[in-house]
């Protein structure tokens, strides 16, 4: 406990009372002889209650002493911590340590002012530590209540020319409604999705979606679900949809926590001062410091790499600054943290097209991410069913403010035959310049769960045809691709206020030809809120697909916006316009688009 002035002064007047009142011995007299031979006295162990500094600057704090005698002192070792310094490691609380014995520590004695000075170095000095979030009230929740909400979206259209042969593909022609309704109660909430009009099957009355049960724990952070829902899983994996049930870590449920390790910064201050935090040039954090070492812990940040400054200024205007550099990812969690899914069900087939078809073999996925450190997070995935076994593990971690890396490796079993998958991707920011590289390769027979419902799926419209031969096998090819490969770079244009994009894209299916695909995209802010942007795109492989996309969008009242576009192929030339209207929160709020391409 933090001693202060009082302390000194109830024990001072202690001892005043002691002398004052002490029995008097008579003029002359002598002490009574003691009736037995006493053994010598252990000499009292002194206590002093000193004033503390530390490098010349006040701690405020009155400290408690033991006089060790020929002028040297020592300290209870949890006495040093209260004053915020480090006790040599392995001492107990209550052990009292030598000042002496501590490295890179002098100290001098002032008896008169009844004070002592401390001279030491950061490094026996315990980091202050202070979290720019700041003091947060906990998330009131509020009880889940009796409701219903019935939301809908009308869609027509009518197209002209002749219909395309393609496969799985015709002309058009008609109205649907998309419905969702749902139902809430304390329980949980039963949510209902479908389709009525016509669809690119054929004409029908009603088409089912989805049917799900929910019931959010949120306290826990977990949602159960029951019915229709897509697996989790993990940036290497592929879900799927399945009808079963699924439990899921939901961090959304929480807006006000933050899973991303956020910047730290860290300084030392030779006297009380006020340091303030620059992120990119922009303020972020201001905290009032004690004189010695601090850290900031969550400093407010965007995705991705940035400077921060940190300027520590003291009474007198002094001014101390440092620069750091620092890149932060979403796909890394805090130490501590999990977030995961876990589901079982038969898996779902022709979604879109029938209204109950699910295939009868069980399946169930499991996903784990989990962070480590502020730098690394470790990842695992495994799925089976039908005959399958497939499972992996991987890892995301960054590279000083260099960047963040993510790899993987998972291996399957199946009928087909054992596999290897590789994956690997690296995100960093070169100057102004974003680079994004990913890269995945599968090797031998390699397979999961997603080509596994996709082979008995394969039909025109749902019928459950095996794989066809020849091109056709080829265009329903489910399974992994034998490799992408992919680099994309981005880039503002400060003086333009624009921004640029470019990426090249290999993609190599289990059958058929490789693509290669180089695509980039210009866009840029107009005046009157307006916007533009243009595409171009190109198959290296075929020189006859590219094509070039040219738009522009144009708010109006009434939250109303305007858009065009003009897309040019090697063929032929394409134009289309949208006039949209979206809806917002309020009460008896619509929405409508409308679309015309020619």
């Amino acid at each position: 406990m933090r001693r202060h002035y009082l302390k000194q002064l109830a024990r001072s007047i202690a001892l005043t009372f002691a002398i004052l009142f002490a029995p008097a011995t008579p003029a002359g007299a002598q002490a009574p002889a003691p009736a037995f031979a006493a053994e010598p006295a252990t000499p009292a162990v002194v206590h002093l209650q000193l004033e503390v500094s530390i490098n010349g600057t006040s701690t405020g704090m009155i400290g408690d002493f033991v006089d060790l005698g020929d002028g040297h002192f020592g300290c209870a070792a949890k006495e040093l911590r209260e004053l915020g310094l480090k006790p040599p490691a392995g001492e107990k609380p209550n052990d009292i340590v030598p000042l002496d014995q501590i490295a890179n520590l002098a100290y001098v004695f002032d008896e008169q002012t009844q004070a002592i000075s401390l001279i030491t170095t950061d490094r026996n000095r315990i980091t202050r530590r202070y979290d720019a979030r700041g003091k947060r009230e906990a998330l009131k929740l509020r009880p889940s209540d009796y409701g219903a909400v019935f939301n809908y979206d009308v869609y027509a259209a009518t197209g002209g020319g002749a219909a395309s042969a393609g496969y799985g593909s015709r002309a058009f022609s008609g109205i649907n409604a998309s419905l969702d309704a749902r139902l809430m109660a304390p329980m949980g909430v039963l949510d209902q999705t479908a389709i009525v009009g016509m669809t690119l099957a054929d004409q029908t009355d009603l088409l089912r979606l989805n049917t799900t049960y929910t019931f959010a724990n949120d306290r826990q952070l977990i949602t159960y679900r029951g019915g229709d829902f897509i697996s989790g899983g993990v940036g290497w994996s592929r879900p799927v949809r399945l009808g079963g049930a699924q439990v899921q870590r939901t961090f959304s449920m929480r807006p006000d926590l933050v899973t991303t390790p956020m910047p730290a910064v860290s300084g030392s201050a030779a006297v009380p001062s006020t340091v303030d935090v620059f992120v990119n040039g922009t303020k972020s954090y201001s905290q009032d410091v004690a004189a010695g070492p601090f850290q900031i812990n969550n400093i407010p940040s965007i995705s991705g790499s940035g400077v921060a400054q940190v300027v520590t200024r003291d009474a007198s205007g002094k001014e101390d600054v440092q620069s750091l550099s620092f890149y932060t990812s979403p796909h890394l969690l805090r130490p501590g943290l999990y977030d995961f899914s876990a589901e079982a069900g038969l898996p779902r087939k022709s979604f879109g097209i029938e209204s109950f078809d699910y295939d009868n073999t069980i399946v169930a996925s499991a996903s784990l991410r989990t962070g480590i450190t502020d730098w690394l997070t470790a990842e695992a995935h495994g799925e089976g069913g039908g005959g399958l076994v497939n499972g992996g593990v991987g890892a995301v971690a960054s590279i000083s403010n260099l960047g963040v890396v993510s790899a993987a490796v998972s291996a399957s079993s199946s009928d087909q035959g054992t596999g290897v998958q590789l994956y690997g991707s690296f995100d960093t920011k070169i100057g102004l310049v974003s680079v994004h590289v990913r890269s995945q390769h599968a090797f031998a027979d390699y397979d999961d769960l997603a080509t596994l419902t996709a082979r008995k799926d394969t039909g025109r419209f749902g019928s459950q045809t095996e794989f066809l031969p020849g091109s056709v096998n080829n265009i329903l090819s489910f399974a992994p691709p034998r490799a992408i490969d992919a680099l994309t770079l981005s880039m503002p244009i400060a003086f333009d206020k624009s921004s640029i994009s470019a990426t090249y894209l290999r993609y190599q299916p289990q059958t058929g030809a490789t693509s290669e695909i180089l695509s980039a995209t210009y866009s840029r802010p107009l005046i009157y809120d307006a916007s533009m942007f243009a595409t171009g795109y190109a198959d290296l492989n075929d020189t006859e697909s590219m094509g070039v996309y040219v738009g522009v969008s144009v708010p109006l009242d009434g939250n109303i916006s305007v858009s065009t576009g003009l897309n040019a192929r090697a063929d032929k030339i394409s134009g289309s316009a949208d006039v949209s209207k979206p809806v917002t929160q309020e009460t008896g709020s619509f929405g409508w688009r409308v679309h015309d391409h020619e």
